[in-house]
Parts: structure tokens; C-alpha cells; sequence
């Protein structure tokens, strides 16, 4: 059961939610309700073999480090596996340029000046000789998903600490 502010909250669809619980437990499967972000939690388990994938319709789950994600495009009927190492190995990057790139084309965190433009933003961090001098100099061009001029835009620091250490329950219930 995804619980995450930035999703429909379980709240507004209580009567969808208890059921759900009742049959999960009926059927001694286990669930968990997450803390913050739903694909954290899930890539949690996998990182930590309580689980074998995470099933996901974004990407989030690669930033959150899960070693092995499943993922259907809404409106498709095509499923895809997507292993994090393979990711990695084939863009020919490591784990902080994969969220170097992902914060510069947007996440679910920020609003990346990158938006559909992956390409250029992976070269820009494959070229980069110091990423923390390349991540300081672009933290002004990043902006808080609610695009409010008022919002405090988040750092890459920031950013890496959210995927690195995300809240994430501890247990199965």
C-alpha cells in the first residue's frame, strides 16, 4: 500500500484502504504502509533481500538504489526489467552521476532545467572533472517541484541525502 504525501493520499480513499488490509491479511500477505515515498520503502526490501523486485511505473526506484525494478509505461501492456548495475554499466556512469543526471532532468524532488533533454544532462556530468563543483555551480538553476517562486529549491546535497537516506519503514508488517 503506497502511503506518500506526493500520491493520492490513503485518506482521501479510506473504505479502498481498509479493505485492502483485510484482504491482505486474510490472505497472509504481507504489506506495509511507507513513511514517505512508497518506491523507497520497496527498494529498501530489495536492497536488503525481503524482497526480489520492485514494481513501478517511474524510475524513482533506480534512484532510491533498488537493484532490480519492473516497470509498465501507464497506458501500455509492455513490461520491462531494469537492473540498476546494467543501468549504470551501459551509460557508462556511476551511482551519483545517474542522480547528478536525474536531478538536472527533474525527479519527483525538483524541477531539473534538463526536462526532456536527458542526453545533454548526461554529458554535461560525464564532463564534468569535479562534480562538486559542477553540482555548486548548477544548485541555481534548480527549482521545488511545486514550482512556488517562495519554495527554498532543493540542493543536489540535499537530494543525494533524500535518495542515499530516505525514512523507510524497518518491517514488514
Amino acid at each position: 500500500l503506497e502511503h506518500s504525501p506526493k500520491s493520492n493520499p490513503v485518506w482521501q480513499f479510506p473504505y479502498l484502504q481498509r479493505s485492502t488490509e483485510l484482504v491482505l491479511k486474510y490472505l497472509d500477505i504481507s504489506y506495509y504502509e511507507a513513511p514517505r515515498d512508497a518506491e523507497a520503502d520497496a527498494s529498501n526490501y530489495v536492497k536488503r533481500g525481503e524482497a526480489d523486485i520492485v514494481v513501478s511505473h517511474d524510475y524513482d526506484t533506480l534512484l532510491y538504489q533498488a537493484p532490480v525494478t519492473v516497470r509498465k509505461e501507464r497506458n501500455s501492456t509492455t513490461w520491462e526489467k531494469i537492473s540498476l548495475e546494467k543501468v549504470l554499466e551501459q551509460n557508462k556512469i556511476n551511482y551519483r552521476e545517474l542522480l547528478d543526471i536525474a536531478i538536472l532532468t527533474g525527479t519527483d524532488e525538483v524541477m531539473g532545467p534538463y526536462k526532456n533533454h536527458i542526453d545533454e544532462a548526461c554529458e554535461e556530468v560525464k564532463r564534468a572533472d569535479d562534480l562538486d563543483e559542477f553540482e555548486r555551480s548548477k544548485n541555481s538553476v534548480l527549482r521545488a517541484p511545486s514550482g512556488k517562486v517562495s519554495d527554498d529549491p532543493p540542493t543536489f546535497k540535499d537530494l543525494h541525502e533524500i535518495y542515499r537516506n530516505p525514512p523507510v519503514s524497518h518491517s514488514l508488517k
